[in-house]
């Protein structure tokens, strides 16, 4: 009986040392893969209800052969970025898909290759910043930015500013 209390008790403190070795700052936030996504000071997390999902859904849903959930929407000042986690794709055939489906948008700036893409774009009176990036071996993440403040394209929604933003694991 008090070898078995004894193994109760080492679980329980090894469990405890797992769980408060895989908690993030307040200020990060968990991908997947080990990567974090860094929220800035003045971002807050949005509860993922019908309302706040809209925008997202609109821009992002009847794409062939792709699914794009949405993760997480951060509030900022005039603006809401938009997490989504791309599946059964590349960064590639995503960025081609996402062009097909903006016929029409202003685009102001775009570049792309196999491990990431940037596009700032403008639909209707929304200035739409969309990233997409490996993370890992085949994983991806889709950071999408929307305002209607057009400042922002040179602020935080920067093709650098959000690059940074996406943290990497440290390798051991």
């Amino acid at each position: 009986m008090k070898s078995l209390l004894n193994f109760i008790g080492i679980l329980v403190i090894f469990c405890s040392f797992i769980a408060c070795e895989n908690k993030t700052a307040p200020n990060q936030l968990p991908l997947f893969n080990k990567y974090i996504f860094k929220i800035d000071s003045n971002e807050t997390q949005v509860d993922l209800d019908s309302l706040a999902q809209a925008p997202y859904q609109k821009l992002c849903n009847n794409m062939e052969r792709v699914q794009l959930p949405l993760y997480r929407i951060l509030q900022g000042e005039n603006y809401r970025l938009y997490l989504g986690v791309p599946f059964h794709t590349n960064v590639e055939k995503l960025y081609k898909l996402r062009l097909q489906k903006l016929k029409g948008a202003t685009t102001y700036q775009q570049n792309g290759n196999k491990h990431n893409a940037y596009r700032q774009i403008k639909v209707d009176s929304v200035y739409i910043t969309e990233y997409i990036t490996q993370i890992g071996e085949e994983s991806l993440i889709y950071v999408c930015g929307m305002s209607t403040d057009s400042s922002l394209y040179n602020t935080v929604f920067a093709e650098e500013k959000i690059k940074n933003r996406i943290i990497q694991p440290k390798k051991k």
